[in-house]
């Protein structure tokens, strides 16, 4: 592979670096970015001009740089103006309002205690004049209305900004939502009422009712609860409602991966059709037509599966490769994953941010450099032996280039993927076989039933695989962690074993030897230098936590709900990577709880307030914010407020 025959993984490397500097780069103006585009793009063109007309090519340097500038100021501009443009609704909604006028965007999302939708906000009223807005709400209600696209509902009350993260590592709930538009949340119970219905049409709103009518078909035909909801998630990409056993069965085993509607599936529509007509062999005009309609089948499927980053990614890449096959073309793979990537970000800079973007381009891009090189360290004799080493192998290569990510976000481990994928995947393909054409025609009498009862009895198969592969010991390994700069020393040890695998020669070797020995220097003088003497305090609505951690051991004290401690406090802890753990001692007095420390001191907690006792010294006090780690000086010495933030305290 030589990096000079792909220019699009240049170009959407450099306008990735753009958007990755948009918060740095936060307070240049936006007109001085275009102004600065556009000079650029005058003494390039000039330039061009220059070379065109002395028929020579001068500027071999200057030009590729102004480029490479070019594309990087792009990528900060369209970040700055996408973050400003989901930011929106912060500045249109006003304080102090009485209620609102707002259009629902989608279909109602059943929740343990209440139903979700999304709504635009048209306008407020605070009492005495009503005022134009367009933010994004979040409702939950207990209506007995059935909401959907186009609904024009009237909202009582104030809706409320989604509050920011409490506490350290813990996932960014608030983000997420403001990448999406949506700035704000509100819990209406019954203070939610219907007026009409606004005739705007919408291609969202279109797929959107589609999906609607798909998900009570399947719920009138399967029978089986869990098999319904796998369906609802393989088929149109519908996993917000899942059982948390069946969340855990497939995270156990390595497959979730096939519950998220994914270039998997995209890449089986794609295929079939390639199966019995190679469009190769047709008339152009045929050819032509023929790609056009799978191209649009493609981006359909895309929409009724609500459009994640990796259905655009998997349908953006496999467009551009059909539209290479219009002229007979042998499409780069690596090109059309380049070039699907740039289209994504120009359209949504944001994508770069999600999980489900990272996670995809990273697993293709592992299958795309690593299964063709493990592929050729065995050549079975046995048809089915090989097959089952092909998907092993790709199963590899996607593990290997996306573990630093799920260890960041996910801190498990499967040990066991390599068996789910074999299981996994050629399940995904029989129930994608079976599924689409059952959800196409589901009102046809008798086929409808007959597919849909081979959907259920299939998916019923992988789901008893799947949870006997999670009941097998040690089937995740858990609390393990990768931070932003280890991702990047992990990448960049995988580029330089594919360069030596690739291209072995005594450089790449003497490289290769140089870099794991400035990593393990960097491992051990991590380990050497720590020495950090820190008290965590974790908060939630419903109690708090805390961990006093000493050179690799930690002391904890949890007084929070379980599910509180998975979601609050575990995500640090595995950050933190504690040798050994203990519990620390409690003694309940009166209205007061208090903790000895391991230093010779101790800790009171009442309410509302923490407070160190003889002995200790605080030498910095820290609350957590979505900045980070800030300063935080109490009015009076050695006492501290819980004041609904994580706290954290340097210890002398």
């Amino acid at each position: 592979m030589k990096f000079s025959e792909y220019p699009f993984l240049r170009y959407v490397s450099f306008f990735i670096t753009g958007i990755l500097s948009h918060r740095e780069l936060a307070f240049i103006e936006d007109h001085l970015i275009l102004g600065l585009l556009l000079l650029l793009y005058i003494v390039y063109f000039l330039l061009i001009r220059y070379n065109f007309r002395r028929k020579k090519y001068h500027f071999q340097v200057v030009l590729p740089l102004l480029a490479y500038l070019m594309l990087v100021l792009s990528g900060l501009y369209v970040a700055k103006e996408q973050r400003w443009q989901n930011e929106r609704g912060m500045r249109e909604m006003p304080s102090g309002i009485k209620g609102y006028l707002a259009m629902v965007l989608d279909h109602d999302e059943d929740k343990p205690r209440s139903k979700a939708n999304r709504i635009q906000v048209i306008g407020t009223y605070n009492g005495e004049q009503y005022l134009p807005s367009a933010a994004e709400v979040m409702v939950y209600h207990n209506s007995e209305l059935d909401l959907g696209p186009g609904d024009l509902v009237w909202v009582g009350g104030e809706p409320l900004l989604i509050p920011q993260v409490a506490n350290p590592a813990v996932f960014d709930y608030r983000s997420f939502l403001i990448r999406q538009g949506i700035t704000h949340r509100q819990y209406v119970g019954q203070h939610l009422h219907l007026i009409g219905q606004l005739d705007v049409w919408s291609v969202e709103g279109t797929f959107a009712g589609f999906r609607s009518a798909i998900i009570k078909e399947m719920e009138a035909t399967f029978s089986d609860l869990q098999a319904l909801q796998v369906a609802k998630a393989l088929l149109i990409g519908q996993k917000k409602n899942l059982d948390p056993e069946i969340s855990e069965a497939y995270v156990s085993a390595g497959a979730m991966h096939v519950l998220a509607v994914s270039g998997l599936h995209v890449g089986i529509i794609y295929g079939f059709f390639f199966l019995f007509i190679k469009p190769f062999r047709l008339p152009i005009a045929t050819r032509a037509m023929y790609l056009t309609g799978i191209i649009i089948l493609i981006w359909g499927y895309a929409c009724l599966t609500g459009l994640s980053p990796s259905v655009m990614r998997a349908a953006t890449m496999f467009s551009f490769m059909a539209m290479a096959h219009m002229k007979s073309r042998n499409s780069s793979i690596f090109n059309a994953v380049a070039l699907s990537a740039l289209v994504l970000l120009l359209y949504d800079p944001e994508l770069l941010y999600a999980v489900g973007f990272q996670l995809s381009y990273g697993a293709l891009l592992g299958i795309l450099l690593f299964q063709p090189l493990l592929v050729r360290l065995w050549y079975p004799n046995n048809k089915l032996m090989e097959y089952i080493w092909q998907i092993s192998t790709v199963g590899i290569a996607a593990q290997i280039a996306t573990f630093p990510i799920s260890a960041h976000y996910f801190n498990v481990f499967p040990t066991y993927f390599l068996f789910s994928n074999i299981v996994a995947i050629p399940g995904a393909f029989v129930v994608m076989s079976l599924g689409i054409p059952y959800m196409l025609l589901s009102n046809v009498p008798g086929v409808g039933f007959v597919l849909g009862w081979s959907t259920q009895k299939v998916i019923q198969l992988v789901n008893m695989l799947v949870f006997s592969i999670q009941e097998f010991p040690f089937s995740r390994i858990e609390g393990i962690y990768f931070n932003p700069h280890e991702i990047v020393f992990y990448l960049i040890l995988l580029g330089m074993i594919y360069i030596l695998w690739t291209n072995p020669n005594k450089f790449t070797l003497k490289l290769f030897i140089s870099y794991l020995f400035f990593l393990a220097f960097l491992l051990n003088s991590e380990l050497f230098f720590r020495q950090e003497k820190e008290l965590i305090v974790y908060v939630d609505e419903k109690g708090f936590a805390l961990d006093y951690r000493d050179d690799g051991y930690c002391f904890t004290w949890n007084a929070m709900p379980e599910q509180s401690i998975d979601y609050q406090a575990k995500p640090y802890r595995f950050q933190k990577a504690d040798v050994t753990v203990f519990s620390l001692l409690v003694f309940q007095q009166e209205n007061k709880t208090i903790l000895p420390l391991p230093v010779s001191s101790f800790l009171i907690i009442e309410k509302d307030s923490l407070h160190f006792g003889n002995g200790s010294s605080v030498k910095n006090a820290w609350q957590w914010s979505n900045s980070g780690w800030e300063s935080y000086n109490s009015p009076k010495p050695g006492s501290f407020k819980l004041n609904g933030k994580g706290l954290k305290f340097d210890l002398i």
